[in-house]
C-alpha cells in the first residue's frame, strides 16, 4: 500500500529529508506530496488538518501521523539499518515531539549548512503529486 508524505517544499531541510526517504525507498512505497499544493490542499481538508500547518504528515492506512510519530513510520518502513529508529515510537509521545519541534524550529537555521535542493530524477518524479 502506498504512503503519501505531506512536507514543506520550501524548506531545504524538509528536502534533504524527501531525497533521504528517496534514496532509501527500493519498494517505492513512499509519494509525495507539497503541503502548500493543490494536492496537498486537499488532503489537508480531507483529514481535517489546520490550512496553516507547516509540519511533517505520513498518510498510510488512511490514517494520519505527524511529527515524530510520522518519521519513525517511515523509518519502520524502510529497508536498512534505519528501520532500526522505529524502536523509539515506544518513547513516549510527548517526549519524542518535544525533540521533533526544537529540530523544526530550528530547520532554517539547520538549513543554512545545507547548499541547495535537490531535484528528483526523472524516475523519482513520479512519485510526487503537484
Amino acid at each position: 500500500m502506498k504512503r503519501i508524505i505531506l512536507f514543506d517544499d520550501e524548506c531545504i531541510f524538509c528536502n534533504q529529508a524527501v531525497h533521504f526517504i528517496l534514496n532509501r525507498d527500493h519498494r517505492e512505497l513512499f509519494y509525495f506530496v507539497a503541503l502548500e499544493s493543490e494536492k496537498g490542499k486537499e488532503l489537508k481538508e480531507k483529514f481535517s488538518l489546520p490550512p496553516d500547518v507547516d509540519s511533517f504528515f505520513l498518510i498510510k492506512n488512511n490514517q494520519v501521523y505527524d511529527r515524530s510519530t510520522a518519521a519513525l513510520h517511515v523509518c519502520k518502513d524502510l529497508q536498512g539499518p534505519i528501520k532500526m529508529l522505529s524502536i523509539f515510537l515506544f518513547v513516549p509521545q510527548f517526549i519524542r515531539d518535544a525533540v521533533y519541534n526544537v529540530i523544526a524550529k530550528n530547520r532554517y537555521r539547520i538549513s543554512r549548512n545545507l547548499s541547495e535542493c535537490k531535484l528528483p530524477s526523472k524516475e523519482q518524479r513520479k512519485r510526487f503529486y503537484l
